[in-house]
């Protein structure tokens, strides 16, 4: 009895189109999985340029909105490193929170900076 490895091996040698496809859909997924990763370490510049901008620059210390700076910086560190946990082992759920998540510091984002306009 053949492997399972064995098996995909020689379909793939009686049919080359399929072993060109299958390379070329893992190194199709391999890049977005590079990409994915790129925007995550962007993601994490910027974040840490705005947020320590916000607390030495424009923030006073007795307001509101400081407080919700400050609890905000390891919620946003948790989520970033959750998003990459969930890209390198593929969990789709996790994924789908962290997104979600993202577009709720987006908007969180977006209404801290408004009041300087």
């Amino acid at each position: 009895m053949l492997s399972a490895q064995t098996q995909s091996s020689s379909v793939r040698k009686r049919i080359p189109v399929l072993s060109s496809m299958t390379e070329s859909v893992g190194t199709a997924m391999y890049l977005f999985y590079q990409v994915f990763i790129c925007l995550l370490k962007f993601d994490f510049f910027c974040f840490v340029g705005v947020t320590m901008q916000l607390l030495i620059v424009v923030l006073s210390t007795n307001s509101t909105e400081f407080g919700l700076t400050i609890t905000a910086i390891p919620i946003v560190l948790i989520l970033l490193a959750g998003c990459a946990y969930a890209v390198q082992r593929e969990v789709k759920w996790l994924m789908a929170t962290c997104l979600a998540l993202m577009v709720a510091a987006m908007t969180y984002c977006k209404s801290s900076l408004g009041f300087l306009v």
